[in-house]
């Protein structure tokens, strides 16, 4: 956790090497952002901001990674869709 923020839907991908996160810590693009953190030794490490095009100045939340496809399937209100929360997919590598 980061002080003065809120940790939430925790994700953790098939292979337990990520945690995948929304979060509205400092450092991300405004509202709740997805973030990652590479798992060792099941400790979760530093966090990353995965950025656009993921992340908007809104919010996204309901991180799932897909590794069959490898797609990040998240929820947002930041992006033009049928009106609140909309699933999004994106192929975006991540590099943690």
């Amino acid at each position: 956790n980061a002080a003065g923020s809120n940790n939430q839907q925790p994700h953790v991908s098939a292979d337990g090497k990520h945690l995948y996160f929304s979060s509205n810590r400092v450092g991300g693009k405004g509202g709740y952002d997805i973030w990652v953190a590479a798992i060792e030794n099941d400790v979760p490490g530093a966090a990353k901001n995965l950025g656009a095009p993921v992340n908007t100045a809104d919010d996204e939340e309901a991180p799932f990674y897909h590794a069959a496809s490898g797609s990040l399937i998240f929820s947002s209100n930041g992006f033009i869709g049928m009106g609140g929360f909309d699933f999004f997919h994106s192929g975006k590598q991540v590099s943690v």
